[in-house]
């Protein structure tokens, strides 16, 4: 069983230090971190910033919202971080 996570704040620590490195072994992410933990989910990141949603949906391929209230209409994340 594993715990479903939202991520708001698709950035550099929500996300996007890791994607810079380039290398999928380094960990500077909150995304990063629980996408290679077994017991959680990423099921959907929250940003502002039309171009770190687009780049979470591709790197996660988990939806990403404008909003927080739209992506709680969406899901139910256990946990959001």
């Amino acid at each position: 069983m594993t715990t479903d996570v939202a991520i708001i704040g698709l950035g550099s620590i929500g996300m996007g230090y890791d994607l810079e490195t380039g290398n999928p072994d380094v960990v500077y992410s909150h995304c990063r971190a629980f996408a290679m933990h077994p017991a959680f989910d990423i099921v959907a990141g929250v940003d502002i910033d039309e171009g770190n949603r687009r780049r979470f949906s591709r790197a996660y391929g988990r939806p990403a919202f404008a909003d927080v209230g739209k992506m709680l209409r969406n899901h139910r994340p256990q946990l959001v971080v």
